[in-house]
């Protein structure tokens, strides 16, 4: 609920989306950006430093990091399938005007977020 806008939804949305712009520019979330922060901060900190192993284990520091890199990617493919099962748990063109011009604003928030995807 970026900067209390549930209160401007009237019908159950599975998110909130914001306007880049306060009340102008296109709908979106920091979904992807606030995910990419979360893995970036992860891999910031958890990783070992080749600099501080024996250079004994450092090959298999570099396939554990193959290995991350991975498990990176792979977190932003498992986010776009939780975006797409999201849209298919609803019929969104069944609705009264009111209600549709709400999805419509989730909806094009939901494509933003999948360019930045």
């Amino acid at each position: 609920n970026a900067g209390g806008l549930a209160a401007h939804y009237t019908y159950k949305l599975p998110w909130i989306p914001q306007r880049k712009k306060g009340s102008t520019g296109v709908f979106m979330t920091q979904i992807p950006e606030d995910t990419e922060q979360l893995l970036t901060t992860y891999l910031m900190y958890a990783r070992f430093k080749k600099e501080n192993v024996a250079k004994s284990v450092q090959s298999e520091l570099a396939e554990l990091d193959k290995k991350v890199y991975v498990t990176y990617c792979s977190a932003f493919m498992y986010l776009s399938e939780c975006y797409h099962q999201t849209l298919d748990e609803k019929d969104w063109t069944t609705a009264g005007e009111d209600e549709l011009v709400e999805y419509s604003e989730f909806l094009c928030s939901v494509a933003n977020d999948a360019k930045r995807i």
